[in-house]
């Protein structure tokens, strides 16, 4: 799959942009972020989320949830950079 929109077929146009109309702010736990069913239909959400954030603290990937046995999207190891991040910031100050 090419991860430019103008090179994507129909169904994953639309399936794109089917998924970036369902993005919203982040959840605040597990039980309230989306659940997908399929690695594929998560995989469309973080490629959109891509698209859309040039810049992010932590991947942003798609990851199985054992608890709602379904696919949810998220930043990994997010905070941990953004903290690595501030304090190279502020040390020499």
């Amino acid at each position: 799959m090419s991860l430019y929109r103008e090179d994507l077929s129909p169904k994953d146009a639309a399936a794109f942009e089917q998924a970036s109309a369902r993005w919203r702010t982040a959840p605040t736990s597990c039980a309230d972020k989306r659940r997908y069913a399929s690695w594929h239909e998560a995989q469309i959400v973080v490629i959109a989320y891509n698209f859309r954030v040039p810049l992010v603290f932590g991947k942003f990937s798609a990851y199985l949830c054992r608890r709602h046995a379904s696919w949810h999207t998220g930043h990994l190891g997010g905070r941990a950079a953004a903290s690595r991040c501030l304090q190279r910031g502020t040390a020499g100050s």
